[in-house]
């Protein structure tokens, strides 16, 4: 089972400020392989709109980038 929470800011019209944490549990039973993984991540960065709209369109395409940490145990 795994859970994150993903948060965006709009700080100017194409700029916007982001972050994500998020936590996993997995087990995995196989003929081959059996494991067990925990761990948790958090990431925190930014987002640039590059897609100039016309008139009453609201599409996007974004360039972004993420600084991340994270701590898993198999």
């Amino acid at each position: 089972m795994s859970y994150e929470l993903i948060t965006s800011l709009r700080i100017f019209e194409d700029f916007s400020i982001a972050s994500e944490i998020g936590s996993l549990d997995r087990y995995v039973e196989d003929e081959n392989v059996n494991f067990t993984s925990t761990g948790e991540y958090i990431k925190f960065g930014f987002d640039y709109n590059l897609f100039n709209n016309w008139t009453g369109m609201d599409n996007s395409i974004y360039l972004g980038m993420r600084f991340a940490t994270s701590s898993f145990n198999n």
